[in-house]
């Protein structure tokens, strides 16, 4: 009797194990890490957002998102303009959502991550506590690729919209 209970807790160890695991035999990990570039042809890029941050139209724009300890996501990004800046930016965020840190900005401003599902965010930027922009992202179902839907007003009140499209590299 012994021998088959031992046998039976460890076939519903391994079963638990693999479920846990995928079929892969690679731990699950969250759909946004890894590497995404944007594919700018495909994306619909928005003058007025681009007049309100005094930057150039993208040229290229690369977005790697990795686990790191404590349960947080790090993102770092960069950015090159059809004039040739460039600039990157960095931030780490709580992978079930939450207040996000960001590197190199300024006290006044904040960023709010919204976890609605692991292939569905929201971030609400923020300026002195009032809500500026917000970004919808949502990853396809064979998770290679990011659509991201800006949305903002401009400085007369007007609302606009812009689309990025991020793929898996």
């Amino acid at each position: 009797m012994k021998v088959w209970r031992l046998v039976t807790l460890f076939i519903a160890a391994y079963v638990v194990t693999a479920v846990a695991m995928g079929q892969t035999g690679k731990a699950q990990v969250e759909p946004i890490i890894g590497s995404w570039r944007m594919n700018v042809s495909a994306s619909k890029i928005s003058p007025t957002l681009q007049d309100v941050f005094k930057i150039a139209p993208p040229k290229q724009r690369t977005e790697v998102y990795r686990q790191i300890p404590n349960g947080r996501i790090e993102l770092r990004g960069t950015f090159t303009g059809i004039d040739g800046s460039s600039y990157s930016y960095s931030k780490t965020f709580p992978a079930e959502g939450g207040m996000a840190q960001q590197a190199n900005s300024e006290p006044s401003e904040s960023d709010v991550d919204t976890r609605v599902s692991p292939r569905e965010w929201y971030v609400t930027l923020m300026q002195n506590g009032k809500q500026t922009l917000t970004i919808h992202k949502v990853i396809s179902e064979d998770a290679k690729t990011m659509r991201q839907t800006v949305t903002s007003v401009d400085s007369k009140g007007k609302p606009f919209e812009e689309l990025r499209v991020f793929e898996r590299q």
